[in-house]
């Protein structure tokens, strides 16, 4: 349990390096593994990164994603009505 402590998912590391790329918070990054590494996406931008020995490193530009995943209303709404869905 000690090890894991001081360990951080290489996931986690990309979402947080994206963010901040991106100018966005770390929520609205979503962070898809690869063949050769990850693709996060947040804030209509995208890019690709790698991880090694705990370093993260872009390996593209940052780019308009090709696909927006967010929400298009916040997961407690009801589009058409003010209900949160717990009627």
């Amino acid at each position: 349990m000690v090890l894991l402590a001081g360990c951080t998912f290489p996931d986690a590391l990309v979402r947080k390096h994206a963010a901040t790329d991106f100018g966005c918070s770390e929520d609205e990054v979503v962070v898809h593994g690869l063949p050769s590494g990850y693709l996060a996406r947040g804030c209509r931008k995208e890019a690709e990164y790698g991880v090694q020995d705990g370093r993260v490193t872009r390996n593209s530009p940052i780019r308009k994603a090709t696909v927006d995943e967010r929400p298009p209303l916040p997961i407690d709404r009801i589009p058409g009505t003010n209900s949160i869905g717990l009627d």
